[in-house]
């Protein structure tokens, strides 16, 4: 996609708050290793962790921005997203486990002095995805009450709460909140469109009494065979009997 001079304009602007964003990060990063703890107050670093959460938010609010106009770079920009979560997963880390480590030393009464120079194990921890939803309407729920957690009850922006959505469907499901432009004014209305074509507790009973008048035929009298149509039968009986509904079968 060719930007206009307009768009072109917004992207630098962005990439430089981007930038101020990850010399924040950097500067943390620095004065993790830089910390002693022989000389320096324990609550210095502290917080710095108070203050990393805020510097991943600010990160991410401008990333989806430019993502959604950089299409063509999309590779480089996860790249950039990745490098990012990188730092500040290992900044976390090391945080925590100079504070784990100066909290074990005063509780067992040892008195000597931590190696300023030792290397701390960065865990770098794989953030977590984001549920995906195609339409199988059994799967709704599961699907949104997660999708509420991670992105709809979060304080984004609703169009970066509309990319986020976008990113998680695929078939139907994509289908019918595609034609919508990604925008603030339409993210509620691409709730809305899902809510009311899955968030429907008649139509999900009916899935799984079907699915239970379905359940597939039993081509031999074997253990395995018994056991997996009984796992098929149990599995749909207790979705009914989540939604209030006994005895159905």
């Amino acid at each position: 996609m060719v930007l206009d001079a307009e768009a072109l304009k917004m992207l630098s602007e962005l990439k430089r708050k981007r930038g101020v964003v990850k010399a924040a990060l950097t500067r943390t990063l620095k004065f993790i290793g830089n910390f002693d703890a022989r000389v320096e107050a324990l609550s210095l670093l502290e917080f710095r962790q108070e203050e990393l959460p805020q510097i991943n938010r600010k990160f991410d609010v401008v990333q989806v921005e430019i993502e959604l106009l950089n299409t063509d770079e999309a590779l480089e920009e996860e790249r950039e997203r990745e490098e990012f979560e990188s730092n500040y997963f290992a900044a976390r880390s090391q945080i925590q486990e100079i504070i784990n480590k100066n909290k074990r030393r005063n509780a067992s009464g040892d008195e000597a002095s931590l190696d300023s120079s030792a290397t701390y194990p960065r865990a770098r921890l794989a953030p977590i995805e984001l549920p995906k939803f195609n339409g199988n309407i059994q799967e709704w729920e599961a699907f949104f009450d997660s999708f509420k957690v991670m992105v709809h009850d979060q304080d984004y922006p609703p169009a970066h709460k509309f990319h986020y959505l976008r990113s998680t469907l695929s078939g139907q499901a994509l289908d019918l909140v595609k034609p919508l432009p990604m925008t603030d004014a339409n993210y509620g209305l691409a709730i809305q469109k899902l809510q009311q074509r899955y968030d429907n507790k008649g139509l999900v009973i009916q899935t799984h009494i079907r699915a239970i008048m379905n359940s597939p035929r039993i081509q031999s009298a074997s253990a395995q065979e018994l056991s997996k149509l009984q796992s098929h039968i149990t599995a749909h009986l207790a979705a009914l009997d989540s939604r209030g509904i006994e005895n159905a079968y």
